[in-house]
């Protein structure tokens, strides 16, 4: 014999709730994204949207076709209460599910950069260094990166950094800070590289011989963007200027250190140096006759 009864019972929905940010920190007036996780299923009944409010007096709200990814940036820094609240329709009600956690948002670092170079020159070092400020906590971290094509040491870390451009041009510096939060910032610096000038330095004969000898030193320089404004000259410590390649120097007898130095229009500066160029005594020829017998 068989018997059999049916009663409908409500079976309890299951649901799980949760959020979380996708940064590494909730910054200062930087983007922060939050990933909603949570999922309902009873009777096939989807989630229908997806409420936000950041605790800060902003809230949105989101159909779940339109994604479970919101980004928001906060204007006060200090502790936030956000709040997610997940809607379902089901065939006989709405049920609204609640979330809620406390994150800080942290101060961020603000990225500058310094230097001391004025003129930035190809083939001079140019030495740049660390200008940001934090106004609570500490910046740990400083990543440099030059954007040089032409350099394979493009890169660097710490709060100073030094690099040589070999090719003039225009190069965007960049340098990124990072604080103990786990907050950063990237500051550029537009960086505007002048050709140096290219020395030919030497002299109109390779040695002087006697007192007072007129020696022409030559420079002849070029650059290939600019012009060349002067030459100054350095002969054993006597400074003369020129703007033109060549001068006139008398010489004694003695050994001599050459030094030219050229500038160009846009501030820079390349030199040559002759070591040891020598002025030797003249011989003085004579002889002496004797009567013949």
């Amino acid at each position: 014999c068989t018997d059999e009864i049916s009663e409908e019972v409500f079976v309890k929905p299951e649901y799980e709730i949760d959020f979380h940010i996708l940064n590494q920190a909730a910054c200062l007036g930087k983007e922060s994204i939050f990933i909603c996780t949570s999922h309902y299923n009873y009777n096939n009944h989807p989630l229908d949207s997806i409420f936000w409010n950041f605790g800060d007096g902003v809230s949105y709200s989101l159909l779940l076709s339109e994604g479970d990814t919101v980004s928001h940036t906060y204007e006060n820094y200090g502790e936030k209460r956000l709040t997610v609240r997940i809607k379902v329709q089901t065939d006989n009600d709405i049920i609204n599910i609640n979330q809620e956690k406390n994150i800080y948002v942290n101060l961020s670092p603000q990225a500058q950069i310094g230097t001391l170079d004025n003129t930035i020159c190809n083939r001079d070092t140019i030495n740049y260094f660390d200008q940001s400020q934090l106004g609570l906590g500490e910046i740990i971290e400083h990543t440099w990166n030059f954007n040089d094509p032409y350099s394979d040491d493009n890169t660097a870390m710490g709060i100073s950094a030094i690099h040589n451009y070999i090719v003039e041009g225009e190069y965007i510096t960049t340098l990124i800070v990072v604080s103990d939060s786990g907050c950063s910032d990237t500051a550029v610096y537009n960086s505007t590289v002048f050709a140096k000038p290219i020395n030919h330095l030497y002299t109109n004969q390779p040695y002087g011989c006697g007192d007072t000898v007129e020696i022409k030193i030559y420079d002849t320089a070029w650059v290939s963007s600019g012009e060349i404004e002067y030459w100054q000259w350095n002969i054993n410590g006597e400074i003369h200027e020129s703007e033109v390649d060549s001068i006139i120097v008398k010489m004694d007898v003695g050994d001599y250190f050459i030094e030219s130095t050229v500038v160009s229009d846009m501030g820079c500066s390349s030199a040559d140096i002759i070591y040891g160029y020598q002025i030797y005594s003249r011989p003085y020829a004579d002889f002496i006759a004797y009567p013949k017998r």
